[in-house]
């Protein structure tokens, strides 16, 4: 599929996605909850953002997109299942020079994801951060930090990373909608949202199956 095709597919899938998330409850949220959801937004964000630089033709920055999207579902998932209470409070914190710091030291991608392997996090949920990493990680970090995929990039099947990073980008658009049905308190319309990717399989990663189970 060329990636034009796959870019238009791709806007009719997020449509789809935005109907079945649909409103989410407005009564006040936990504070785990509303932090989470910021997060999720920020994720929302970045994706967007994405797809737009694509559309633009600047397709460098948009692969260095991807990993700040990532790295903003992973902290939400992280948000949810596995940061202590502590934690928490302190990505909730008015920003003032001593809450960021405070904040800057809750780690960074790898030590996010291992809370999260420990934790009751969905295994489906678990296997999809941890296969993103493992396939597209020193691609987004060339991309972010102007390396050899930046700098030769019209050297390699651009088309084809391109595609893949787009598949992947509504993967974590996938799992964004549906955190945001769990801290929205509207966890039934995960079954909408898997019809819309099942009706969207060529915009979506492929998956794979844990061998350790």
């Amino acid at each position: 599929m060329r990636l034009s095709t796959l870019m238009a597919r791709t806007a009719s899938l997020h449509r789809a996605l935005g109907e079945a998330v649909g409103e989410l409850e407005e009564n006040p949220m936990d504070l785990r909850a509303t932090v989470t959801m910021e997060a999720l937004l920020v994720a929302e964000q970045h994706g967007r953002a994405l797809r737009e630089l694509l559309s633009l033709d600047l397709q460098v920055s948009a692969m260095g997109m991807m990993r700040l999207q990532y790295e903003a579902v992973l902290r939400a998932i992280w948000l949810l299942f596995a940061a202590s209470d502590d934690e928490v409070r302190a990505l909730a914190a008015p920003l003032t020079p001593r809450t960021l710091k405070s904040a800057n030291s809750l780690g960074m991608a790898g030590e996010l994801l291992g809370d999260i392997e420990k934790s009751q996090a969905p295994a489906d949920l678990k296997r999809s951060m941890r296969e993103f990493r493992t396939s597209l990680w020193d691609v987004m970090n060339s991309y972010v930090h102007a390396g050899l995929f930046a700098l030769r990039r019209h050297d390699a099947h651009l088309e084809h990373e391109l595609a893949t990073m787009l598949r992947m980008s509504n993967g974590l658009a996938n799992v964004t909608c549906g955190l945001l049905t769990i801290v929205g308190h509207r966890p039934e319309r995960q079954a909408n949202i898997n019809v819309v990717c099942l009706t969207f399989p060529e915009c979506m990663p492929p998956r794979h199956t844990d061998s350790s189970h």
